[in-house]
Formats: C-alpha cells, structure tokens, sequence
C-alpha cells in the first residue's frame, strides 16, 4: 500500500480520485511530510494528518462535533421540504458522533450500559452461531460476497439481537436501514438534495419508528435483558424521551452495520492480498487479538472526522477561522511512520505500542469498538478455516466514491466446496 505523489495539486485535494479511494496511503505520506495541516478547497475544509495532530483535533474544545443538519444546502425547500427536514434533523444531529457535551455526554452514559463486558461476553456465543450459520448456508456453493451475502446480514443479526427486535420484524427493519444508510448519504452530503431523497428518508424514518414502537411500549410493561428495555428504563428516569429512543435506535443500527460491515471486507481483502499473514490469522488463535487491532489500523473504514471551529485560533502554523471545518484524518494517523514503525506493512503480530487511531480518540471514542474487535476475532478464523482456499473470485476491485468512509461496494469470493459427509458447524 505505497506509491508516491507525481502531482500534489491534483492527487492531494481530489479526494474521489479512483487511485485515492483504491490506496490512500500516498496521499498519507505526502501531508505528514510536507504539509500536516493542509487546506483543502475542493472540500472547503483543513485536513490534520499526523497522529499527535489527529489527537489534539479530537480533544480541542474549541472545535465542535455538532453538525447542523442542511447546513451545506443552497438552495430554497419548499413547505414540504422543510417538513421533511424537521423529521430528519433528530436522526443527524442527535447522532452521539455529531453532539457536544451535555448531551453527548448524557446519552453516551446511557449507551455505554449497551456495552458493559458482561453484555457483550453474552453477544459473543451468539455471533459466533450467526457466523456459522452463514458459513452452513454458502458452504455447498463454493462462492461467498463477502459484504452484501455475508456481512450486513450478519451485523443485521447481532444489532437486531443486541436490541431485543424479534425475528418476525428483520425482514422489514432489514429494508428500513438498508434504504435510511443510502438516503442519508444522498440528503446530507449535497448542497443540492433532491426533493425525492428528502420526503422519502421522512417517510423512511416515520415508519422506522412506527416499526419500533411496539417494541419499546412492550418493554414499558415487560422489560427484558435487551437495549430497547436499558433505554426505556432511562425513559422512566426522565434522561430520555421517546423520540430519543428512536434515534438511538436508528444510530445503533447505522453503527454497527456500516463500519463494522466495511471493517470486515477490507480486513478480508488485505489478508487475501498477504497470504502469509492470512496464514497466521488462520493457524494461530493466540494472535487473534493483536491480528484484529491491526487490521483495523491497516483497513481503517472510518477514513475522517469533521469538527467545526467555534472560534478563531492557531493551530500549528495554520491559522483556522471560526466556522471553517476540520478533518481529522483517523486513517492518515494509523499510518503515521513516528508512531508505527513500517505502517504501510500488514503484520498481525504488530506489538500495541500506540493506541490506533480507528475508533477515534476522547470523548467520541467509538462506543461499539469492544464489541467490533469481537465480531472480527470471530469472523476471520471462522471463515478461513471453514472455507477452504478462499480466495478472490475476480481480480477487479471496486470502492465506493465515499472519502470519510472507505469500504468497498463488494467482494466476491471463492473456495473449494466441502467433501460429501462433512457436518455443518454446531451451533
């Protein structure tokens, strides 16, 4: 994962070029040698690059995580629009990503119950009976797409299980936050959105919540050992309303699916690309958690997190003026040769000096990290071992054009299809 920059003008600020999706790690290098704190035109946006920059970013009072819904929007909404946008606006800005303290930091202590060790001990046996049987479905094809036929539905399973949803609602919850992570993008990264995309990610919400809100007066009458329950006992408290559970809801789902599910193509992807690290990760279960960490810093999918000046200040040569944006770039920082010694090299068996930089770093440190280290040290052995000579089905690789996250738009692979007699995994 290295090559060099021939024109920076043009490979630096570009960042939908197919070479920067495909491999960002020259324009890594290139900003943390020269320029660490880079402005961006075509973005409208600084870029901080190096890792002791990256962590100042994250932990800077003086920038904020909140981002205004419609704020990029240039032109007039009509009456309807605007409704729409009203419904939208909870589900953006109320995302613990895109909050500021004190109510990142109420909702982030009542989400944190979500994540206890003991919580996710319990998920641990369960993940592994979703991944199994995944694998008992696709082993007699000999053929596995590894981010649409594996990954969502199996992060679908586990968020789903996490919560407390029951099997009769997946199919439509499937279809809701399958359609609401597309419309997301569409509405919230134009200046231009479409009339279409707003009135129906309105639509898609209202239903969404219609959807759930059985759920949760169920659990008003009979909790249970779930999340729905964890949040309406918060409700009881006074710290959350309705639509908050909702909300948080929705966000538990686009977290876990999204990232998790481009973690696992692209973790798989570089494994199939180092056939001697796939061996270790396959043959050594010792190694498993160090293995993880670093394909999470190798194949980082959360490639950016914005932040928003309140205010004018210096910032290490660059002078930053208030409202002007701020990317902290999580995956530049993994990459960063003062911090990780030959990064642009995969090895599984990286000692943790450093604390990567893919969950983020402080206050909006990934709530979900522990239980997305899990579902890997899970997910790679399984696959390996109980898919023979697994190995990439086509040699053309295809990434969405989406610069904050990095994960690819599908992986097809192949491997030898099981003996007659062998029995499917237990469960």
């Amino acid at each position: 994962m290295t090559q060099t920059i021939r024109d920076p003008r043009e490979e630096i600020d570009n960042l939908l070029r197919p070479e920067f999706l495909a491999n960002p790690c020259p324009v890594f290098h290139h900003l943390q040698a020269s320029d660490p704190v880079h402005w961006n035109p075509q973005i409208n946006a600084w870029m901080v690059s190096n890792y002791e920059y990256v962590r100042e970013i994250l932990q800077d009072r003086r920038l904020s995580a909140a981002s205004p819904f419609g704020y990029l929007f240039k032109r007039p909404l009509s009456d309807e629009e605007k409704a729409a946008v009203e419904v939208i606006r909870p589900y953006v800005e109320q995302s613990l990503l895109n909050m500021d303290p004190p109510g990142q930091t109420r909702q982030r202590a009542i989400l944190g119950r979500a994540f206890t060790t003991r919580r996710l001990e319990q998920m641990r046996m369960r993940v592994q009976g979703f991944v199994n049987e995944i694998v008992d479905e696709v082993r007699p094809t000999g053929k596995i797409e590894m981010m649409n036929g594996f990954a969502i539905p199996l992060l679908f399973k586990v968020i789903f299980a996490l919560l407390g949803l029951p099997a009769e609602a997946h199919a439509r919850a499937r279809r809701l936050f399958n359609e609401a992570s597309v419309l997301i993008i569409r509405v919230n990264s134009t200046p231009y959105p479409a009339t279409e995309h707003l009135l129906r990610f309105a639509a898609n919400l209202l239903e969404t919540e219609e959807l759930l809100r059985p759920y949760v007066e169920q659990r008003r009458r009979e909790p249970q050992e779930d999340v729905i329950s964890l949040m309406v006992e918060a409700e009881k408290r006074g710290e959350l309303n309705e639509k908050e559970i909702f909300v948080l809801c929705s966000q538990l789902v686009f977290a876990a699916h999204e990232t998790t599910a481009s973690a696992i193509c692209t973790g798989m992807l570089a494994l199939l690309q180092n056939p001697d690290q796939m061996e270790q990760v396959k043959s050594r279960p010792d190694i498993l958690p160090l293995a993880v960490e670093e394909l999470l810093r190798y194949s980082a999918p959360g490639q950016m997190r914005p932040r928003i000046a309140t205010e004018d200040f210096e910032f290490h040569g660059a002078h930053i003026r208030k409202g002007q944006r701020i990317f902290a770039m999580l995956a530049a920082a993994n990459f960063d040769q003062q911090h990780f010694d030959c990064p642009h090299m995969l090895d599984v068996e990286r000692t943790k000096k450093e604390q990567i930089m893919t969950f983020g770093h402080g206050i909006h440190y990934c709530l979900g990290g522990p239980l997305a280290r899990i579902e890997l040290q899970i997910i790679f052995p399984t696959l390996l071992n109980r898919l023979p000579n697994l190995r990439l089905a086509t040699p053309e690789i295809r990434w969405r054009p989406n610069f904050l996250l990095r994960g690819l738009v599908e992986l097809p692979l192949e491997f030898d299809r099981p003996g007659a007699g062998e029995e499917p995994a237990s469960r």
